[in-house]
């Protein structure tokens, strides 16, 4: 960890709190970014979170270092984390109104990641409810099928997982086994 804080210096922070005592650190292949948050409030709207950073509600104190807790996430996109962010804290002045289905995909995943659904899904049941009609339209497997059975499962809308569903076992002549490799559809689900 000390490696990486090291090189977030001279960096530039995306500042969602100002008065934030975290600093997200978003280190992956391409770059690194840093985002200035609060932890109370990543500890109250997060499950992800509560279990990394409360102890007895304080933060763990390696992950301290001037009274700035550090952490580091991976593998997911700049927009997405900040989108997110933004929501917990508050600021939805920023929230797309519309984001296009890979945008609402890596929401998903981050927002399956951080255990942050009540804070996500009114939002996301409205991005949801803007392709609904062009989702329920399809009768067969398309390239996007997948995404939205994770989408929905995600963001817990039934109408949509439902559809998906059945449209995709219909097509496989229910062998939903065929998706085993699929990463983003859960085992369980699979099973059934």
């Amino acid at each position: 960890m000390e490696i990486v804080i090291e090189a977030t210096h001279g960096l530039p922070t995306t500042v969602i709190d100002p008065d934030g005592d975290t600093i997200l650190i978003l280190s992956n292949r391409q770059y690194r970014s840093l985002f200035r948050c609060s932890s109370a409030k990543l500890v109250q709207n997060c499950g992800h979170f509560k279990k990394k950073l409360a102890q007895g509600g304080q933060p763990h104190t390696e992950l301290m270092r001037d009274g700035t807790v550090y952490l580091t996430i991976n593998e997911f996109e700049v927009n997405t984390i900040e989108i997110i962010l933004n929501l917990i804290h508050g600021r939805i002045r920023n929230i797309p109104r519309n984001p296009r289905l890979p945008l609402l995909l890596d929401i998903a995943r981050f927002c399956n990641y951080l255990q942050c659904l009540p804070t996500v899904k009114p939002f996301a049941t409205s991005w949801i409810e803007k392709s609904k009609d062009s989702v329920l339209e399809c009768t067969t497997i398309k390239p996007d099928t997948n995404s939205w059975i994770f989408i929905s499962l995600v963001f817990r809308h039934q109408e949509v997982f439902r559809h998906t569903t059945a449209v995709t076992q219909q097509c496989l002549d229910n062998r939903m086994d065929v998706m085993r490799g699929h990463p983003l559809v859960p085992k369980d689900i699979i099973s059934k």
